[in-house]
């Protein structure tokens, strides 16, 4: 009895995660969805879309509990972050 009522709680909590694997594949297609129409519209805001995006991505990785995806969606972020100049660097200078 106590064999099965792991094997079930091991399946249940394979059908879980597959889920949420599934939900975020499907809210990744829907903003690269959303890039592809609205990216021709835009021009310097790209940027800061695909950096709000990261940031979202990140965000619903990890509250979906899919870390093999948000761990690499922050690390993409800080490198980017670190690759952008500095506010203060790009003031006007007198």
């Amino acid at each position: 009895m106590d064999e099965s009522n792991a094997a079930l709680e091991q399946q249940l909590q394979r059908e879980k995660d597959e889920r949420r694997e599934e939900r975020f594949i499907w809210i990744f297609v829907a903003v690269m969805l959303f890039d592809v129409l609205a990216v021709e519209k835009m021009s310097y805001a790209v940027v800061l879309l695909f950096l709000l995006q990261l940031v979202f991505l990140s965000f619903v990785g990890k509250w979906l509990g899919i870390e093999a995806v948000a761990v690499p969606l922050e690390r993409l972020f800080d490198r980017i972050m670190r690759w952008l100049p500095e506010s203060s660097d790009s003031s006007p200078k007198k």
